[in-house]
C-alpha cells in the first residue's frame, strides 16, 4: 500500500530516473501524510535544481525527516 502511495503522490512529469516505489516502500515505514511532505519537499528541493526526483533524492528527504524527529536510524516508523 505504501508503494501505491508513493507512485500516486509523486507525479511523474516530476519524477527523473525510474524510481522503485517498491523499495522505498520497504526501506521507509512512514504513513500516507509523511509520504506526501517527503514527495512535497523533494519536488520543491529538485525543483530548485530544475532536476526530476530520483530514488536517491526521495531517500534523502527521508532521511533528513527522521532526523529532524529525533530518529537515530530511518528504520521503523516515523512518529
Amino acid at each position: 500500500m505504501r508503494a501505491e502511495l508513493w507512485r500516486r503522490t509523486l507525479p511523474e512529469r516530476a519524477r527523473g530516473a525510474d524510481i522503485d516505489f517498491d523499495a522505498l516502500a520497504e526501506s521507509y515505514e512512514l504513513s500516507g501524510g509523511f509520504i506526501k511532505v517527503a514527495c512535497e519537499r523533494a519536488a520543491y528541493r529538485r525543483g530548485r535544481r530544475r532536476r526530476g526526483i530520483d530514488e536517491a533524492a526521495a531517500a534523502r528527504v527521508v532521511e533528513r525527516m527522521y532526523r529532524e524527529r529525533g530518529k537515530l536510524s530511518a528504520v521503523g516508523p516515523l512518529e
